[in-house]
């Protein structure tokens, strides 16, 4: 799907009965541990709380942590085992497979079923996700700039000087030393 936090996966366990949608979302990396699933939970509001969510972190070939929303939403640090940082989180929704090839009175097709999972999927979770994004850069305060500037004017000076082929203007240190007798 165009536009949204991440890629849209379904998956089929036919040996099982059951559908799996699913959908990776990048975590915050200017935040901690429980903060980055506090941002993830917040984005969460209005979705089901049978979804499961997982914590992978980085170059982790499996997830360390997984609980459902439900879970998360009364206590943070579930996702936080020995507070690693989650690179980024699998959002997870099941649902039972259908099994009959066309829709009937008695049964729900595979079709069918695949497409309900992945309305309520998407309705629930995939349209409210929002992928991070890195803050804009901050402007410096008035007395940053100043001081930068000062700097910056010292430093181009000197080189300049230098350049030149020139010293600096010597320090009243200097001066004194330079005189004869040692004073003035």
């Amino acid at each position: 799907m165009p536009h949204t936090a991440g890629d849209l996966e379904i998956l089929a366990d036919i040996k099982a009965k059951q559908l799996t949608a699913s959908t990776e979302v990048e975590a915050p990396q200017d935040r901690g541990a429980r903060s980055r699933v506090t941002w993830l939970v917040n984005q969460l509001a209005e979705a089901p709380a049978k979804i499961v969510v997982e914590a992978w972190p980085k170059s982790a070939r499996a997830p360390v942590a997984a609980a459902t929303l439900a879970e998360l939403r009364d206590d943070r640090s579930v996702l936080c085992p020995d507070n690693r940082e989650a690179a980024r989180f699998r959002l997870l929704l099941r649902g039972e497979m259908g099994l009959a090839r066309k829709s009937g009175r008695k049964t729900v097709s595979f079709i069918e079923s695949t497409l309900r999972l992945l309305d309520e999927f998407y309705a629930g979770v995939v349209q409210n996700l929002k992928p991070w994004r890195p803050p804009a850069p901050r402007m410096p305060s008035a007395t940053e700039r100043a001081s930068d500037a000062s700097e910056a004017g010292e430093s181009i000076t000197a080189e300049i000087l230098e350049k030149l082929g020139a010293s600096a203007p010597p320090d009243t240190a200097d001066q004194n030393s330079q005189t004869p007798g040692g004073h003035i």
